[in-house]
């Protein structure tokens, strides 16, 4: 299958290089010293389900030049996705579509869905906590590494069961769902608990966790979260509370969330996209959410800064 990766970062690079190993035609579209690695040196892949290392990789930072694919994986971040949206155009064949993997619940597949069509788009969530170390080397953190995908209209397909067969055959844990607004709903407020907890303590979820205070921090994320996702018509499980602080619980404990990593290397962070979603969303529907609304106040004066360019003293 020919597939495209828009975002080869942590996400797009793990499963872009693990579908190409597996024999697939997987082009990269990225831009300056992420696109000079990969035409250099290719796409390394440090994880503890097996190395990878890809030393030809098809890259351009020109879509016309990558041409038409079967799919597009759309791995940016949340907060570059209005940016990343004309290259669709040139890499969709004439019966491709895009899985969309970001952060931040329903909110980035509609927006993908709204520029190029709901019949060309699918919805997914990444259960994977992978970085980009250095430019073209990517790390996978110890435990999970799959996706969840599904129609955005609901319902199974022949070309999701389809992809879902070939990513299993290239390793990759795949769950296909029938209602993946309900599974985008839960992956926003499990990454919300995750995400929030560790870049507020600037800690790892082992040291969260470890504390009474960091088990209240993380409940109460989780129970804000799913509570703005009943009211906005999630088919949430009614267990959902108990067995994502179970699974919050069971993670590797020296694992950080993508918003941590951010927040420590002073990069532009995704937090708009996610306590911010919350909060816009529990605000419109009448949900009280005060952990994730203190949440975003503690973390928005450094995402906010992240944004400003910095200049030379004097200068």
């Amino acid at each position: 299958m020919r597939i495209a990766v828009i975002g080869a970062g942590g996400v797009g690079g793990y499963f872009g290089a693990r579908l190409a190993a597996a024999g697939h035609e997987v082009s990269f579209l990225v831009r300056g010293i992420q696109l000079e690695a990969l035409q250099t040196n290719g796409l390394s892949v440090r994880s503890g389900r097996g190395d990878l290392q890809l030393d030809k990789v098809r890259a351009s930072d020109d879509p016309e030049e990558l041409g038409p694919h079967e799919v597009v994986l759309f791995a940016v971040k949340a907060y570059a996705i209005d940016g990343a949206l004309a290259p669709l155009t040139s890499l969709l064949g004439s019966d491709g579509w895009v899985l969309s993997l970001q952060n931040g619940g329903v909110a980035p597949s509609d927006r993908v869905a709204a520029a190029v069509g709901v019949e060309r788009t699918v919805g997914g969530a990444a259960y994977i906590s992978a970085h980009l170390r250095a430019p073209g080397v990517v790390e996978h953190t110890p435990g999970p590494a799959g996706i969840a995908i599904g129609e955005l209209d609901g319902g199974l397909s022949e070309r999701v069961e389809a992809f879902a067969a070939l990513a299993q055959a290239a390793e990759i844990d795949v769950e296909v769902s029938a209602d993946i607004r309900t599974a985008l709903w839960g992956k926003l407020a499990f990454i919300c608990a995750l995400a929030g907890a560790t870049a507020t303590s600037r800690v790892p979820i082992g040291e969260v966790r470890s504390g009474e205070a960091g088990q209240a921090l993380l409940h109460g994320l989780v129970s804000e979260a799913a509570a703005v996702a009943w009211a906005d018509g999630a088919a949430l499980d009614l267990d959902y509370v108990e067995k994502t602080i179970g699974l919050l619980n069971s993670l590797p404990p020296g694992m950080r969330s993508s918003l941590y990593e951010d927040l420590a290397n002073g990069r532009v962070m995704e937090l708009d996209s996610l306590h911010g979603e919350i909060v816009r969303r529990a605000d419109a529907l009448g949900v009280a959410v005060p952990v994730t609304r203190t949440v975003l106040a503690v973390l928005e004066p450094s995402a906010r800064a992240a944004l400003t360019p910095r200049t030379s003293e004097g200068g």
